[in-house]
């Protein structure tokens, strides 16, 4: 009974939901890439095993503040609830901004419709692809150094020119609280100028 109960504790430990401050962090990335269009991210978070190569190992070697916590890379998939993820943006945007940046969610019917068929894990695509789209996002769960005033993301971002990784690390600002991305680094996986508008296979 007792092995049971700790292995059903174990089980419910590695399931979690996203918190405030999880969608405040992911907001100081998407919101880099908003514009005029709206910005599609991926409806769920998702372990960082489903993004092409070994991202977790590069995110430990260009961040080794993050070692600590790079299991919560691993934690499983889980639904981002839109108004949430709209909520914290609307927050991290100064006050005197000009015009709103929307944001949408990206299902899966959408995503299996372009590939014609169910893609393999690790897809990227152009937004061309979709009407008044500025950008697509994946996102992983971010992983929190010890001290907590920083996070670290990893993501697939698509842009109209380009596919790529970024891991990214985002500072909480100490005067106003609000995420901020600083660091990053990318490494570009499509370039659509090829033809290839969508991708699920690696060499």
């Amino acid at each position: 009974m007792l092995l049971l109960c700790h292995g059903a504790a174990t089980a419910f430990a590695l399931q979690r939901e996203p918190t405030p401050r999880d969608y405040a962090v992911w907001n100081a990335i998407v919101l880099i890439h908003a514009g005029l269009h709206p910005v599609q991210v991926w409806h769920l978070v998702e372990p960082a095993s489903v993004f092409p190569g070994n991202q977790i190992a590069s995110a430990v070697r260009s961040f080794p503040e993050a070692r600590p916590g790079a299991a919560g890379w691993t934690l499983p998939a889980a639904e981002i609830d839109i108004h949430k993820l709209r909520f914290h943006g609307r927050a991290a945007l100064p006050s005197t901004f000009l015009f709103p940046r929307r944001l949408d969610l990206l299902d899966a019917a959408t995503v299996t419709g372009l590939a014609g068929g169910d893609p393999k894990a690790p897809w990227m695509f152009s937004p061309l692809l979709l009407p008044d789209c500025e950008a697509v996002i994946r996102l992983s769960w971010p992983v929190y150094r010890v001290d907590e005033r920083a996070a670290y993301v990893i993501c697939i971002v698509c842009t109209q020119w380009w596919g790529a990784v970024i891991i990214a690390e985002v500072d909480q600002d100490f005067r106003t609280g609000k995420w901020v991305q600083g660091r990053s680094g990318r490494r570009d996986y499509a370039n659509w100028k090829d033809g290839k508008c969508f991708i699920d296979e690696w060499p």
